[in-house]
């Protein structure tokens, strides 16, 4: 029986460190099943940024305008808070109701809330964050509402914008409609790599690089929480990405924010909007000066080429 317990214990850790390398983010900040919970401000801080940022994820405000003062319209922008609780499995928010009942008593704390659509069924236009992915094996959200969850799911191969986003799949608020929820009020994890738009096939699954765009749409007034996040990526994750190359001799690889190539090379360093912001002749540098976020290394010598994106934490 010893032996039995040492082989599975041997075997669990195996698969916990297989896990952790193909995670997208860094080991030290999820908990033992892979996941990544925006309940400390240092994760928050570390993560996530505006729209404009080189954060891995970025938040985005909503497609449409209130009026916040008078003759001033302006779009919402989330909140992120690693205090505030969303909502309980029952769908509701902490509190005590008119009975004197305790409500939401389960409600997950910590969170990305993405500010509400308009009101109109068809109104994809809520608050959303956007992802650049090296890759996607596994892409899974904690969510949690105090509505019906209708999130929409965005996005498309490579690096793209918000608006050239295209849909791959959309949830609505009523149950009558034919856009129904993907869960009444109050808690859910939705899985998301696999799902696919029936008529052009698109999907976030791909060895290569993918954007993804997720939105409080389709008519929810009410504010969506993304508790967590789980995202494996193929091959090593916490930063380094397939690899896409017009010669593969050159070979890039990335342990912390130290980069390595195969034999010296012309490196240049962009970030996600295209700017370059590093340029050097090395066979290994430390990108120590750079920002967390994504970026794309490209190294040429001798004709050939390979370019990688890479995350910094």
């Amino acid at each position: 029986m010893k032996k039995t317990i040492t082989l599975v214990s041997l075997l669990f850790g195996c698969f916990m460190a297989a896990q952790a390398q193909d995670n997208l983010f860094s080991a030290d900040d999820l908990d033992s099943n892979g996941w990544l919970w925006f309940d400390t401000q240092e994760k928050i801080d570390k993560y996530v940024g505006d729209a404009g940022s080189d954060k891995p994820i970025k938040s985005i405000p909503t497609l449409y305008q209130e009026e916040v003062e008078p003759d001033v319209f302006e779009s919402l922008s989330n909140r992120l808070s690693p205090d505030e609780a969303g909502a309980g499995t029952d769908g509701f928010l902490p509190d005590i109701d008119e009975n004197g009942v305790q409500v939401g008593a389960d409600a997950k704390h910590g969170a990305i809330i993405l500010a509400p659509s308009t009101s109109m069924m068809d109104n994809s236009n809520g608050g959303g964050i956007l992802l650049y992915l090296p890759s996607c094996k596994y892409f899974s959200l904690y969510l949690s509402s105090e509505g019906a969850i209708a999130p929409l799911l965005k996005g498309g191969e490579g690096t793209m914008e918000t608006l050239d986003c295209a849909t791959i799949k959309g949830y609505g608020t009523m149950q009558w409609s034919l856009l129904k929820p993907f869960h009444d009020a109050g808690q859910c994890e939705w899985e998301i790599q696999d799902l696919t738009n029936a008529n052009t096939g698109l999907t976030l699954n791909h060895e290569t690089p993918v954007t993804a765009y997720i939105i409080n749409g389709c008519g929810s007034k009410a504010e969506m929480y993304i508790h967590g996040m789980k995202i494996l990526v193929y091959g090593e994750g916490a930063g380094i990405s397939a690899t896409a190359a017009d010669d593969n001799s050159i070979n890039i690889a990335q342990t912390g924010r130290y980069i390595s190539l195969s034999r010296p090379a012309d490196v240049t360093v962009y970030n996600t909007c295209g700017a370059e912001v590093m340029s050097l002749r090395a066979e290994a540098f430390d990108a120590g000066q750079l920002r967390a976020g994504v970026y794309i290394i490209q190294a040429r010598d001798n004709g050939a080429t390979t370019t990688r994106r890479i995350l910094l934490l």
